[in-house]
């Protein structure tokens, strides 16, 4: 069921649901308009009509499939515990090159699901339930040293996006016809957080200084320069590597999202793809790209005299700010980086890029 809209011609845009259904497609207009975003309260007013068109979709998807399924209740569900069925994806994540850092986090929404409601079958696992997980982790505090201090706001968001991506899971295994996740009336939005990215002068400053792995310098310098996650270049294969002349690229199927992305190589990144004398179409890219490196990547981050918080994801969003600095548009942006949204693309263009510097510097003798 996708969301759709039609231009009318007093500019305006008619809402509709474009349905498809055991191979039929259908329509389903909504009688609800978007006005020209030309003002604050015109974007407002939009951005309210999309909550309401994105409840009626949630409403609407449940009752086509419980209709599909010929089914009135929801006692075709799996009767296993929610927390034993974190435990499964967390090994099913294991299992698929998930990173350990992931892995952990799936395993901390575990243990507080745990502390929250331990006995809780998957079956009954609904909004209400999700909204009072959320309020449980808003009172939970942690010791740091002699404070205790209460969960961030971020780490709430975190631990209720590993729960959701844990019941779409059982949604792909059909334990589940639907994430309950989509029916919880409370909303946790995630507050926008520093991203750390470096500028040209450091990447520099890191191209000339020593690692002392040379495999984690060559693949982080790679993402830096492609823009690709640290899962998706540790499977990455001489297979996904397509040479058209003189033209390289990447097409592999993104761990986080399961899309297929296209990814045409620049020479600044094909320059740290190294062939062996000898390979085989399914072997590693970057072999040997371990899973921990806080310890060489701190190393080589002081001797670079880099004074950021660096990890192997500060190479993405190095990337799209460089990209963007570069002149390159928002959409082929976020089109290189495989998200799924312009939206998780714009949060680089607020970044005071050198672009923005250099433009307001302009004012700076203005009146002279």
């Amino acid at each position: 069921m996708t969301i759709r809209t039609r231009v009318l011609k007093d500019g305006r845009q008619s809402v509709f649901f474009d349905i498809f259904n055991d191979g039929v497609r259908s329509y389903k207009f909504l009688k609800m308009y978007l006005e020209p975003e030309k003002s604050a309260a015109a974007r407002k007013r939009n951005a309210d009509i999309m909550k309401q068109v994105e409840k009626i979709r949630t409403e609407l998807a449940l009752e086509l499939t419980y209709s599909r399924a010929g089914l009135e209740d929801r006692s075709f569900k799996s009767g296993i515990r929610l927390v034993d069925w974190m435990d499964q994806y967390e090994q099913y994540q294991g299992r698929n090159g998930g990173s350990k850092g992931f892995r952990y986090n799936i395993i901390s929404t575990r243990n507080y699901l745990e502390q929250y409601n331990s006995e809780i079958i998957l079956k009954d696992v609904d909004g209400k339930f999700i909204d009072g997980f959320i309020d449980f982790l808003k009172k939970q505090t942690y010791t740091r040293g002699e404070e205790n201090r209460k969960l961030t706001h971020n780490t709430i968001c975190c631990r209720i996006r590993n729960l959701h991506s844990a019941l779409n899971f059982a949604v792909r295994e059909k334990l589940i016809a639907f994430n309950p996740c989509l029916d919880a009336e409370t909303r946790v939005d995630e507050q926008e957080c520093k991203k750390t990215y470096l500028n040209v002068e450091e990447v520099k400053r890191l191209i000339d200084t020593p690692c002392s792995s040379e495999i984690l310098k060559r693949a982080f310098l790679f993402s830096v320069f492609s823009g690709l996650r640290l899962g998706d270049v540790r499977n990455l294969t001489w297979r996904h590597l397509v040479k058209d002349g003189n033209n390289w690229r990447i097409e592999i199927r993104m761990q986080k999202t399961k899309e297929m992305l296209y990814l045409p190589l620049n020479m600044m990144a094909r320059k740290w793809i190294k062939a062996p004398e000898k390979y085989s179409l399914d072997d590693k890219i970057f072999k040997g790209l371990g899973v921990s490196f806080r310890e060489p990547m701190s190393a080589w981050m002081k001797d670079a005299n880099i004074t950021k918080k660096v990890g192997y994801h500060t190479s993405r969003h190095s990337f799209a700010v460089l990209a963007l600095d570069a002149g390159v548009d928002l959409y082929t942006c976020s089109s290189l980086m495989g998200h799924a949204s312009i939206e998780n693309t714009q949060v680089y263009a607020d970044i005071m890029t050198g672009k923005k510097v250099s433009t307001v510097a302009l004012l700076d003798n203005v009146l002279d």
